[in-house]
């Protein structure tokens, strides 16, 4: 049985389906599809933009008119937005071009019944399983007592919750939205993100000095939550917060290239928006969630 939590995701899902809402940039040229997996160096697979050649990096999004370029034993699977089924490009068949078709439609009873056998793969990692109910009391049998009251516990420290847990988080090297919360702590806060080491960069970053340690600064309210874009390289970065009091918190994440491979035999054929989310949120739940940055 699907609990409550997924099932509102899944009535999202299929609301989101329903609204004919597209994540796409603004503008054209419209989104042909995404990179679903990367099989080889950054400098030999490749998607040509323009004049411009960037490498192709997992969950790329693939714009009208690129090309993708697969050279000596790189492997590049794409997932496009016109049809239900991935296909792989290599040596022998590259370069492939993005081009812009009818989309294929999937009847909704389908795409109901596929995000909830989707759902229902992950559905019991989600929460913790619900606590039994109490047995009815017997006829005649006094209530028990209700417990004495007790103080409000005391401010919780500073904590940075998931980046100072056991597992340690991994996030993908490319320009993208890095979001963090934390608990506690006195505001205002200062946040340092910064990479262990020179990282030699061979294209600008966002942040840090040319040739040095990449790294990103914030102030932050009461709010206590981090959503920036950044565009960390390869490697390991250090994240440090120091509240108003003079309170710290660190953690630390991975910065990789490509996450680990994920069955997407059951979801393909959903619409790209809906089958990304699910997608995402079947990653989040491998290597002891190591990937729910």
């Amino acid at each position: 049985m699907i609990s409550d939590v997924p099932r509102a995701v899944m009535a999202a899902l299929v609301v989101f389906a329903l609204s004919g809402v597209r994540l796409a940039a603004s503008g054209p040229p419209p989104i042909a599809g995404y990179v679903a997996s990367v099989d080889g160096r950054t400098t030999a697979c490749v998607i040509q933009r323009g004049r411009k050649e960037l490498p192709a990096r997992y969950w790329t999004d693939l714009l009208v008119g690129d090309l993708v370029i697969a050279r000596g034993e790189c492997r590049v699977e794409l997932m496009p937005q016109d049809g239900p089924h991935r296909w792989t490009v290599v040596a022998s068949n590259s370069p492939a071009g993005m081009t812009q078709r009818a989309k294929r439609q999937t009847p909704l009873p389908e795409v109901v019944e596929r995000i909830g056998i989707a759902l229902s793969r992950w559905n019991d990692d989600l929460q913790p399983p619900i606590p039994p109910k109490a047995p009815p009391l017997k006829k005649g049998a006094k209530p028990p007592p209700k417990p004495a009251a007790v103080a409000p516990p005391p401010p919780p420290p500073l904590a940075l919750g998931l980046l100072a847990g056991p597992v340690r988080q991994h996030f993908f090297a490319t320009a993208r939205r890095f979001n963090l919360a934390w608990t506690g702590g006195k505001p205002p806060f200062a946040v340092t993100v910064k990479a262990r080491g020179p990282i030699i960069a061979p294209t600008p970053v966002t942040g840090g000095d040319p040739g040095g340690a990449p790294s990103w600064t914030f102030q932050v309210g009461e709010e206590r939550v981090i959503s920036s874009v950044i565009g960390p390289l390869p490697g390991t970065y250090d994240v440090r917060i120091q509240d108003a009091a003079g309170a710290e918190a660190t953690g630390a994440f991975e910065a990789v290239e490509a996450p680990p491979v994920i069955d997407l035999h059951d979801i393909e054929i959903l619409p790209l928006e809906i089958a990304r989310v699910l997608a995402a949120a079947r990653l989040a739940n491998l290597e002891g969630g190591a990937w729910r940055l």
